[in-house]
């Protein structure tokens, strides 16, 4: 889902917004998977229900792991693309830390910059716990080259190199969404073994620090709090 920008509006009333966000996006995917589970409806057999997953990207990755939450079995994957959680979101990844092993969740993210909270999505994968998720630190990526729809004219892409939301590295972008498409891939055929020596090979080429499982101590932030706007 698009997001507005919500400068200037009180804390309970962005709360109010995000959460109506989150059911909204809860309700079309309770929506799809109810009409591909039924027999003569016409997306029985073009949807595979036991195969759903959520990609968002910034905001919309806080929305995408707070609908899984609520949809608990419902979503099997969730690929977070550079997200900004808000601390309602760090609040849902706490109460369900023990997210079933069947949802495989991967995170890619890029270094700490303004535009991603100093890489805020770290505060959300530390409180998820199982060999199910993933880390993926895509090291020359910007903010913006984990979307598609950004950038598409030279003279946005300009800008937004201007605004460092795009990486100056040309690969960079091509690199993010191939990684997602990877991982998206893996899941559809139910093995990651080709997906995580990717990331690995990636990594040995110094692309990217990969990690799969529990984040080392290293890694883990020292506080869950977000700046008061995120709360």
């Amino acid at each position: 889902p698009a997001m507005t920008p919500l400068v200037g509006l009180r804390r309970s009333t962005l709360n109010k917004l995000r959460g109506r966000a989150v059911e909204h996006l809860t309700r079309q995917v309770t929506w799809l998977i109810d009409r591909a589970a039924k027999a003569d409806d016409a997306l029985s057999g073009r949807v595979n229900i036991k195969q759903v997953a959520l990609v968002g990207h910034s905001a919309g990755a806080a929305l995408c792991f707070e609908a899984a939450c609520l949809l608990k079995g419902r979503v099997n994957a969730v690929a977070l693309l550079d997200a900004v959680p808000w601390q309602r979101t760090i609040d849902a990844a706490q109460h369900n830390a023990t997210l079933p092993e069947s949802v495989s969740i991967c995170s890619f993210r890029a270094p700490k910059s303004l535009y991603n909270l100093n890489s805020a999505g770290l505060k959300l994968m530390s409180c998820i716990n199982g060999e199910h998720i993933r880390d993926v630190l895509v090291h020359n990526a910007r903010h913006g080259d984990f979307s598609p729809s950004l950038g598409q004219t030279h003279l946005t892409s300009a800008l937004l190199r201007l605004l460092r939301l795009q990486s100056r590295d040309p690969a960079a972008k091509d690199e993010c969404i191939d990684l997602c498409i990877c991982f998206l891939e893996a899941f559809r055929k139910g093995d990651f073994a080709n997906f995580d020596a990717y990331c690995r090979t990636k990594g040995r080429e110094d692309r990217v620090f990969f990690v799969k499982g529990r984040l080392p101590k290293e890694l883990l932030p020292t506080s869950l709090s977000l700046p008061a706007l995120f709360r």
